[in-house]
């Protein structure tokens, strides 16, 4: 008896946020993703992608926004897409395949970065965090998305614990601000972690006059490498040149936390 082959589906023209979208559908459908000029069963297509010449394929193309732009009939491609899924993929993906496909083509890409790529789990400890230190909430949760990935449970080599990854001595110095009890066990809460990264990252916007990229990169590298780079290089409180931050970690940390918080405004502003 023929194993059943997964479907699998082809990427054309797209970019790098988009690219991350569709592997994650492709991904949690159990589709195969094949390179261009193979023979998919569905392609994916960046805004302007030209269509590869023989190709027979379905073809979704994907809006300046984000969204998906179906073909005339839509269901006519539905119904293809539900008959490849039921041809090709093994029995217990075969509902899976077809409810996640139609769940990603109705909702658009949105769905999938809210659910994948940008999660915004632990909301309303971030929310009020960020109210009570007069943060932008979307920044605190690019922070967390970059430190831990919303694992509550991280812990770094270096020994940075928790969704903020927060030195336990640094807990223990913002504990003694605030005037709480603290162990390193409660680093592990997401109420406290959140609680305390928010008030330290406020603390840090505080100190460089809320220069988001000096503040960032002191979180990432620590305030005092910051300080000895103002001075050494002779930035000022002005300083925007991400690429002038003499840590390669650090300069893509900055970068990612700012994008990413740019794409948490844009998924979740109401």
């Amino acid at each position: 008896m023929d194993t059943p082959q997964e479907p699998t589906v082809a990427m054309v023209g797209l970019t790098e946020r988009e690219r991350e979208s569709a592997v994650a559908v492709a991904s949690l459908a159990g589709v195969g993703v094949v390179p261009e000029g193979a023979a998919p069963d569905l392609v994916i297509a960046g805004e302007g992608a030209a269509q590869a010449p023989g190709s027979s394929a379905p073809r979704v193309s994907v809006g300046p926004s984000g969204q998906l732009r179906l073909p005339k009939d839509e269901a006519v491609l539905m119904r293809v897409l539900a008959s490849l899924a039921l041809r090709r993929a093994p029995g217990g993906l075969r509902l899976l395949v077809v409810a996640v496909i139609a769940f990603a083509i109705v909702g658009g890409w949105g769905w999938v970065e809210r659910s994948y790529i940008y999660p915004y789990d632990y909301r309303s400890y971030i929310e009020t965090s960020a109210a009570q230190q007069r943060l932008d909430p979307f920044l605190v949760a690019a922070v967390i998305k970059n430190e831990s990935k919303f694992r509550s449970d991280a812990a770094s080599d270096g020994g940075a614990v928790g969704l903020m990854q927060l030195m336990p001595q640094t807990a223990a110095w913002i504990a003694g601000r605030l005037g709480e009890p603290f162990t390193e066990d409660y680093l592990y809460d997401p109420a406290l972690n959140i609680r305390y990264g928010a008030w330290y990252l406020a603390e840090l916007l505080q100190e460089f006059r809320g220069n988001e990229i000096l503040a960032l990169a002191a979180y990432n590298a620590g305030r005092g490498n910051v300080r000895d780079w103002m001075e050494r290089y002779r930035w000022t409180d002005a300083f925007d040149e991400i690429d002038a931050i003499p840590y390669p970690e650090t300069r893509l940390y900055v970068r990612a936390v700012l994008e990413d918080r740019a794409q948490y405004k844009r998924l979740y502003e109401e």
